[in-house]
This record gives C-alpha cells, structure tokens and sequence, in this order.
C-alpha cells in the first residue's frame, strides 16, 4: 500500500526512527541467540542459557512464564521464522507513523504508539481467558485435592502435581510477539487525522483513509471471530489488532476533547 502525501516535514521524525532502529537491533539480537552458534556457545560458558524470544513475548497471564514487563517487551519482538513479519511492520510504522508523529509532536507521538501496543496486549489477554474457558476447567477442582491424589485421564494415571505442570506447559506455549497492535493504533491516529488523504491499496486502488480504516477493521472483526469460532489458527493475533485501534481511538478521542476545551482542535 502506498499513501499520498505522508510526509509533513520531510525525513524520517525521531521517535519513528528509533522505534525502527530498536526493533531491527532487537530481531538481530534475538536471531543470533536462536540456537546453538559460535557465540552463544562463547556467551553460555559463563552465563545461563537463555531464550531472549519467549522471555520477552507475551504470556499468557496465569502462566508462570509471564511478566508484567512483556506487556511492553513485545511489542518490539517478531517472528523469527518469517522475516515479513518484521518487514510489513516496519514498513507500516514509517509510512503511517512518519505523518502521525509529525502531527502529534514527538511526545504525545510516542505514549500514543506504546498505549496502542499495550492496549492490544490487554486485549490479546482477554481474548485468551475467554477462549481457553473449557481448558481451563477441566483444572478448576484440583485446588481442593492433595498434590499426590492420583486422577485418571484419557486412561492413564495422574497426580494432581503432574496435572498442573501439564496445564501450566499448555499455558506457558501460548505468546504473541509483533509491533502489529501499536501499528494498528497508528493507522486509527492516521484515518482520523487524515481522513481525507488518499492511501492506494496494492499501489493501485485508490481509497480514502478514513474507508480504509473501517474496511481493514471490519476485516480484522471477521477474521477474529472466524479463528475463535473454529478449531484452527491463523497464528495472526486479530483482537489484539482491534484492541490497538480501541485505545488508539480512546486516547486520540481524549486528547480531541482535551485540546478543544483548551481553544486548539484538529
């Protein structure tokens, strides 16, 4: 996709091009520790081993791979496997967010971008405790039981001990990674503040930002609601997607009031 006239001020603005610059630095550092290589093998003979992707990917909350710190941490994490994923990304937050923080200024630029991403975060959250109700209860009475209670499953014999260890690993695989969430917020901040510029879809059709915007919402709803309603998984995180617009829509929604009480709009 391409857009007419994203540039306000000529060059990339500072806050985008650190975002892009951490992001990059951080998928680099992330890739080089995948694995076993001549320098993981140096750094590991005098430190733990560790896996920088899933520590810092988000988590599901009850899990004990989970931090309150990967509600941040995530969001500047991408797909190892799939390179595209880092490049799309990046590519969206420079064409949308080059003329969002030239219109937002550098500060208010960068609390719109992290409240985006930690705003999908929550969704995402919350799409998962929904969605894993019937995992989760088949463990809901095992509080009551001894440790070593002994339950049969699928025919083969369990303590209760070994029943939450498997939970916790089931728990513990679900994560998310990606800018995706702060990126849809910023294309929320750009269909409300340029609603009337023209954004060419596959470098061609021409459609109106603020169309684009519901459209490509619209999408996200309908592919959301398909993968939970299913048994399969695109392994796209589309609430999180809609919870990055949803607070990108409240907090550009604030702050329109605040600045008209105060005699400025846009």
């Amino acid at each position: 996709m391409r857009q007419s006239n994203f540039m306000m001020g000529g060059g990339v603005p500072v806050v985008v091009k650190n975002l892009l610059i951490i992001n990059v630095v951080v998928y680099i550092f992330c890739i080089t520790f995948q694995g076993n290589n001549i320098l993981t093998d140096f750094v590991w003979r005098y430190l733990p081993k560790f896996d920088p992707q899933n520590m810092l990917a988000l988590h599901y909350w009850d899990s004990s791979a989970f931090n309150l710190a990967q509600m941040v941490t995530y969001m500047f994490l991408h797909s190892l496997q799939d390179m595209s994923h880092l490049f799309f990304n990046m590519f969206s937050l420079f064409m949308f967010g080059s003329a969002v923080e030239y219109a937002l200024g550098p500060k208010r630029f960068l609390t719109f971008y992290m409240i985006s991403g930690i705003g999908a975060a929550i969704v995402q959250e919350v799409f998962w405790t929904i969605d894993l109700q019937r995992f989760l209860a088949q463990f809901s009475d095992l509080s009551n039981l001894a440790n070593n209670t002994l339950i049969s499953v699928n025919g083969e014999s369990m303590t209760v001990t070994e029943l939450l260890a498997y939970r916790d690993g089931v728990l513990s695989s679900l994560t998310t990674v990606g800018a995706s969430g702060a990126v849809f917020g910023l294309l929320l901040a750009y269909g409300m503040l340029f609603s009337e510029s023209t954004i060419y879809v596959f470098f061609v059709l021409p459609v109106k930002a603020k169309y684009f915007v519901v459209f490509y919402a619209l999408i996200e709803l309908f592919c959301g609601v398909r993968v939970a309603t299913s048994e399969a998984s695109d392994g796209i995180a589309h609430f999180a997607h809609l919870g990055g617009m949803l607070f990108g829509l409240l907090l550009m929604l604030y702050w329109r009031k605040k600045d008209r009480e105060s005699g400025y709009g846009y």
